[in-house]
């Protein structure tokens, strides 16, 4: 059996699966949380950088590509972070940190979708975390989109990149250089086409 697959290569060969009439309309993608997966990367005392990930993750992607235009709505469990290190997860869910009690959620929507072509390469939106929403510009490279061989149905599949600084959003236990302003996220999505509506 021949599996569509929609690549930045391949987009003439799959246009009547991406671009059918049903599919120039908006599509709505629920994330697959077994598939998606925050991660971050700090620098540590000037001579690496750390790196983690948030291990519950949900949320809701539209599309449309006709249009040109979409939204985006990802929402972390913070408690769900994972640095590796029993000792170290502990810290960062506490009050220095992310305070994850007073603060379960870190919210990232988007109310835009910036497209190149057919394919969508920027999300618009805002980060709220800590209590604090600032604006944040995510990257969007490697948007592709198969049927799955197993279970049937569409799914697509991207990685989203920015960068914020911590103290912008009130998180501002030790300074550089023990542990660096900047944090590198990154976002790898998996999204089944909802068929519900």
């Amino acid at each position: 059996m021949k599996i569509p697959l929609c690549t930045a290569t391949g987009l003439a060969a799959c246009a009547l699966t991406w671009m059918s009439p049903a599919a120039a309309q908006e599509q709505a993608y629920n994330i697959d949380p077994e598939h998606t997966f925050p991660t971050y990367a700090i620098e540590h005392f000037g001579v690496s950088m750390q790196q983690g990930r948030f291990n519950s993750t949900q949320g809701r992607i539209i599309l449309n590509p006709a249009a040109k235009s979409g939204s985006a709505e990802i929402v972390v469990q913070t408690a769900s972070i994972d640095s590796g290190l029993a000792d170290l997860n502990r810290k960062l869910r506490g009050e220095d940190f992310f305070d994850a009690t007073r603060y379960p959620r870190i919210t990232y929507r988007a109310s835009n979708v910036r497209f190149d072509g057919d394919l969508p390469v920027a999300l618009e939106g805002q980060l709220t975390m800590h209590g604090v929403t600032q604006p944040l510009v995510l990257e969007v490279s490697g948007f592709r989109c198969t049927t799955h061989p197993l279970a049937g149905g569409k799914r697509c599949g991207a990685q989203a990149r920015g960068t914020i600084r911590r103290s912008d959003f009130g998180i501002s236990r030790f300074k550089p250089p023990l542990l660096g302003e900047e944090i590198q996220l990154s976002i790898v999505v998996e999204a089944v086409l909802d068929v519900s509506n």
